[in-house]
């Protein structure tokens, strides 16, 4: 697989895959045996080119999700250290970025972009990010020719830089082009977290008043960073104006965030009673539900809820990877 000349995360996830096969077909103990002398073909008495041969085809067996290759894409974009141009320089301006953007600088996350590009024209962070930051700064003009430099990139990077440029409009009153750019996107492969973050300023526009203004300064970069405690006011201010159990979820999600969860339950709980706008929402309540659960010590709970979530086709994979977790925790306190 030439380890080392793939970005750090396709290498990883490879030989993480490969590792997760070995321990399902040939064992734990085996796996333990081949950690410790160093040799895979001694302890498993196969090949590497058998084991490998049957771990491809393994792979290629298994079913994929709806948007499970575009995501692949944007996931394992980018390229091996050892094969890019000026590492370290990168990393910096990377970093550098980084920083901008948290600060919400948008005239110096500019200029960053711009060195970024001078010296790798198809660095995609630098690609992504400038429609939003000229966006932001009032040039949609600007924003839509950045967008265009976008072409032939995987298709969930678009939808980020068009998002951001719809979040600019939305922060200067074009609600209805804001509103018209989410729903678009909402029909593009994405993240379930973004897809559901989509969700949530698509009823923030269609809602207005308080609630909209809420939503609004919590899901879209305003010129301030927002810290923990303005995060929690504003969850509690789309609780307190919601007819529905959206702002309660919110606020539960940034309790689970800090760890709070045992003041996370019953926000959420209220949640879920009172009704929440999506079928995505509804998947994730259940599914920080059963996470609070797990983290209180209520096995059997947390266990009845990822059950549940099973039959829900979006979390069923993580519901299974939590069931796993529970099994796991039962037989040690056994």
């Amino acid at each position: 697989l030439s380890f080392l000349t793939l970005p750090a995360r396709q290498a990883y996830s490879s030989a993480g895959s490969f590792i997760r096969y070995l321990l399902e077909t040939e064992g734990a103990e085996v796996v333990r045996e081949a950690h410790r002398t160093g040799d895979i073909e001694e302890a498993t008495g196969k090949s590497l080119s058998e084991l490998e041969s049957s771990w491809r085809s393994h792979i290629t067996a298994q079913p994929l999700p709806e948007g499970a290759v575009e995501l692949a894409a944007l996931r394992f974009s980018g390229s091996s250290i050892f094969s890019t141009t000026c590492p370290h320089r990168l990393a910096r301006l990377h970093g550098e970025l980084s920083s901008d953007l948290a600060a919400r600088d948008t005239r110096a996350a500019e200029e960053t972009c711009r060195e970024l590009l001078d010296i790798e024209e198809n660095d995609l962070h630098a690609l992504v990010t400038l429609p939003g930051l000229r966006a932001r700064a009032g040039d949609f003009d600007g924003a839509e020719e950045a967008l265009a430099n976008l072409e032939g990139a995987p298709p969930t990077l678009l939808t980020r830089a068009k998002e951001s440029i719809a979040d600019a409009r939305w922060r200067r009153g074009d609600r209805q082009a804001a509103l018209e750019t989410y729903l678009g996107l909402l029909e593009e492969p994405q993240t379930e977290g973004e897809a559901r973050q989509r969700e949530v300023k698509v009823e923030g526009i269609r809602r207005g008043g308080a609630q909209g203004r809420a939503i609004r300064a919590l899901l879209v970069a305003g010129s301030e960073p927002l810290d923990a405690t303005t995060i929690m006011h504003l969850a509690e201010e789309i609780d307190d104006a919601a007819e529905d159990g959206l702002g309660a979820y919110l606020v539960a999600r940034q309790l689970i965030a800090q760890e709070r969860f045992d003041l996370a339950t019953e926000p959420l709980e209220r949640a879920r009673r009172q009704g929440l706008p999506t079928q995505r929402i509804r998947d994730e309540a259940l599914r920080l539900n059963g996470v609070i659960r797990f983290a209180r010590g209520d096995l059997p709970l947390a266990r009845e809820l990822f059950e549940e979530a099973q039959t829900r086709p979006r979390i069923r994979h993580d519901a299974e990877d939590w069931l796993a977790r529970i099994a796991y925790v039962e037989r040690q306190t056994q």
